[in-house]
């Protein structure tokens, strides 16, 4: 994947989640655009301002709009990294990308 290519404006990140708990007061992560997540290892839980929590295992893939409030959880007990997909707009390094 290039995040260089001609008139493409997406960013692509492996990240470790490491956020173990839902915290209820943080406010919702929000962003234009599509998101599209593969969970490399471990279980996550997406939690959305719109729909009941998700649950993705190693292997899961999800693609949803960005625009709607939305938080990761990890659920296992050993590492989860997941391969993400957002628009690239917004952020001007991936140190921003708060996951």
């Amino acid at each position: 994947m290039s995040n260089d290519l001609a008139g493409q404006d997406r960013l692509y990140v492996r990240a470790t989640i490491r956020t173990r708990t839902l915290d209820e007061k943080a406010p919702w992560r929000k962003h234009p655009g599509q998101e599209f997540l593969f969970v490399l290892t471990g279980t996550l839980t997406l939690h959305t301002e719109a729909y009941l929590p998700l649950t993705l295992k190693s292997g899961d893939s999800i693609a949803f709009d960005s625009s709607m409030g939305h938080k990761y959880v990890a659920s296992s007990r050993g590492k989860v990294e997941v391969l993400m997909a957002v628009q690239g707009s917004g952020y001007t390094d991936v140190d921003e990308v708060p996951y």
